[in-house]
């Protein structure tokens, strides 16, 4: 940037992806010191990382959050996201990795192909992706070949392929063969990079290792094919080409080694990154249009952009970065998005907590604005063309908590930070229940508690398990009469009288309905009975919860022309309808969730087996690859705490989403426990017919 002006063909985005403290930004910040934007190596476990810079980071060494940095390596402009591994950070992990054309797998070789590793292969089958093996001073000459297999075992639909080999003198790493180039190159003592001729003793295994990186290249590339078949080789302008190719289709994941405390295999890992990245332009992006295809980026089109990630910057502002997808981010008119607009003067370049007024802001950039956008991460802002991320499925993080102030009155400043903390975070989800309290939802127990963290940092909270919204329903027909009079003396006040009839409705909701005669019961009462009839709703005769599901037809009832009025009638329905409930019978209902668990195929028979013992019926079971998608139903009250127990059967490898599908009848075995559990008191019905009567006005 600065004084270099970069087209869109020149810029190329990636994210460093992978396993919790595989070594992702140590690794990050050894290409950031290779790019000459700092002197030395930051190091996470000394505090000094450019990237991980917030106080919880450093303290906990490790990342919460994305980092971005951009540079420039041999004319392209690079734009780096370090991807969090950790559960804590999954929303982020999945909205900013996604915001790359190029996945980086960092994988390091001591550790092998864990869960995170596993997670990125299976979730990115269709997209570009290399691996970088990390940790590579910390083993012997040929430990690295066993992980490259299990790399190769872990995604059969592509070729598994090193671009390099490592490089050690007397079992220590000293630098890289690039196979493409059939050169070394070596670091020395002061860490000094030269490039020098391929050792003779490592000249076959880099002879045969080439061939392997031509052969694969050619056979799935029908441009190639005929001249291979023809000379059994390639020169080097089209090996690139095929294996640019290669790599964009997700054909071939090549393979680069580096060290995490030193410059060996950055600068060659630099090279790889712009030569084989993806270009952002002239492909599909993972946007639709308004008529819901495909957008294609073009570097003249209309504007497109996606949140990446909302922070929260050194000065307690808060910011959104975003990826341009395609066109020019304006700095005119306004930024469009679903349900709003807002013009956006200023637009940044990063690096870690460092901004800069932005130089390129055309697609692939990564840009941070300070604007107040009311876009969630994940959402799109526009101009000139809609543009709208893919729908979600519908389904909710189905681990929740009841959250409440330790103080009461702190509870308008909890609303606050919840409504807040949503808007940053695309995984939370706060809803209010039936009895006003706050639920705040995450996609796993460590998101969630990373939530809550973040919470009490502002409003000491306590937190408890989530009422079940456990309803009532009448179990039958009943008729009830209630009669609401007051006299003075002989003379009527007050008076009211209403007939109810109650049936099952057989799905939620009430249908009220008058069918008395006008002459009996004019027009002008029927809106007050229905008022009482909706308030003696609101607490069932059995355990006090709601009822719903029925229909309610006041059948007759009766007026006096001066003592009648809508207060007596609103006390007459009410009354009625609690005498009507009572004659007929409630039973209890609650809510049935479609519950979505993804789960290692070897893990499966344990996940059914819970599912099972907490009373869930399985519907049915998927295996598109290495997890099995399990379909099933299952009570509210037993999914509250299904999340945890999976991820403690699954060593964190399983998801779970839900969404209620309907309510069914308690079984018998939990109704004392839900009557029990109730919050709402018995309301205490009046006899069937109220009279009071007034005292008596004295004649003098």
């Amino acid at each position: 940037m600065g004084k270099l002006a970069f087209a869109p063909s020149q810029a190329r985005t990636f994210a460093l992806v992978g396993h919790r403290s595989s070594g992702k930004t140590s690794l990050a910040e050894v290409l950031l010191q290779q790019a000459g934007v700092t002197r030395r190596v930051g190091r996470v476990d000394e505090g000094t990382s450019l990237l991980d810079f917030l106080p919880a980071e450093r303290r906990r060494k490790m990342s919460l959050e994305a980092g971005f940095a951009w540079f420039a390596h041999e004319g392209q402009l690079l734009f780096m996201i370090d991807v969090p591994g950790g559960a804590a950070a999954a929303p982020e992990r999945e909205i900013s990795g996604a915001g790359a054309d190029l996945g980086v797998l960092v994988v390091g070789v001591t550790d092998g192909v864990e869960q995170g590793v596993r997670r990125v292969l299976s979730s990115s089958t269709h997209r570009p992706l290399m691996a970088v093996l990390t940790k590579m001073d910390r083993t012997h000459a040929y430990g690295w070949q066993g992980v490259v297999d299990s790399l190769a075992a872990a995604t059969p639909a592509r070729k598994v392929l090193p671009l390099q080999l490592p490089f050690y003198e007397q079992n220590e790493l000293r630098g890289v063969v690039d196979l493409l180039s059939r050169s070394l190159f070596r670091s020395d003592a002061d860490g000094a990079v030269s490039k020098q001729p391929v050792p003779e003793e490592m000249r076959r295994e880099v002879n045969a290792a080439r061939e392997a990186i031509v052969e694969s290249v050619a056979v799935g590339d029908d441009a190639l094919l005929e001249t291979y078949l023809e000379l059994f080789e390639l020169d080097d302008a089209l090996l690139e080409e095929g294996l640019a190719r290669a790599v964009e289709s997700g054909r071939i994941l090549p393979v680069c080694f580096a060290s995490t405390h030193g410059p060996v295999g950055a600068g060659p890992l630099l090279d790889v990154l712009a030569r084989f990245g993806p270009p952002p332009i002239a492909r599909p992006v993972p946007l639709m249009d308004g008529d819901g295809a495909p957008l294609i980026a073009s570097a003249d089109g209309a504007f497109a952009a996606q949140v990446l990630a909302s922070h929260i910057g050194s000065d307690g502002e808060p910011f959104h970065i975003l990826r341009v997808w395609s066109g020019t981010a304006p700095s005119r008119g306004a930024w469009q998005w679903e349900g709003g607009s807002r013009a956006v003067r200023r637009m940044y370049s990063l690096r870690g907590p460092r901004r800069k007024v932005a130089d390129y802001v055309g697609p692939g950039a990564i840009v941070a604005t300070w604007e107040p956008l009311d876009v969630r991460p994940g959402g799109v802002v526009f101009q000139g063309q809609l543009a709208r991320p893919a729908r979600p499925s519908g389904l909710r993080p189905a681990i929740e908590r009841r959250v409440s102030p330790d103080n009461p009155r702190d509870a308008e400043r909890l609303h606050r930070v919840l409504q807040a903390l949503m808007k940053r975070d695309a995984g939370a989800v706060v809803r209010i229940d039936s009895s006003g309290s706050a639920i705040l939802g995450g996609v796993n127990s460590s998101h969630l508690e990373r939530l809550l963290e973040q919470i009490r940092e502002d409003v000491p909270v306590e937190t408890s398990l989530p009422m079940v919204p456990y309803r009532e329903a009448p179990l039958g027909t009943a008729t009830a009469e209630f009669e609401h009079l007051k006299t003075v003396g002989v003379d009527p006040v007050e008076f009211a009288r209403v007939v109810l009839e109650i049936t099952p409705r057989g799905r939620p909701g009430l249908a009220f309905s008058v069918t008395a005669d006008d002459e009996a019961l004019p027009t002008k009462w029927h809106e007050a009975i229905e008022r009482g009839v909706r308030t003696a709703l609101h607490s069932g005769p059995r355990a006090g919860y709601p009822v719903d599901g029925l229909n309610v037809v006041c059948v007759d009832g009766d007026y006096d022309l001066f003592a009648s009025d809508e207060p007596y009638f609103e006390i007459a329905g009410q009354e009625a309808m609690q005498a009507a409930l009572e004659r007929g019978g409630t039973e209890l209902l609650e809510p049935l969730f479609e519950v979505v668990v993804e789960a290692p195929a070897g893990r499966v028979g344990d996940v059914l087996t819970e599912i099972s013992q907490r009373g869930g019926r399985v519907i049915g079971l998927e295996s598109p690859g290495e997890h099995t998608r399990i379909s099933a139903e299952m009570a509210y009250r037993e999914l509250r705490t299904l999340a945890p127990r999976l991820e403690a059967l699954t060593s964190g490898e399983s998801k779970l989403e839900a969404a209620q599908r309907r309510m069914a009848p308690v079984p018998e075995r939990a109704i004392a426990q839900a009557m029990q559990e109730s919050p709402h008191p018995v309301r205490q019905r009046r006899p069937t017919q109220a009279t009071e009567r007034a005292p008596a006005l004295s004649s003098g």
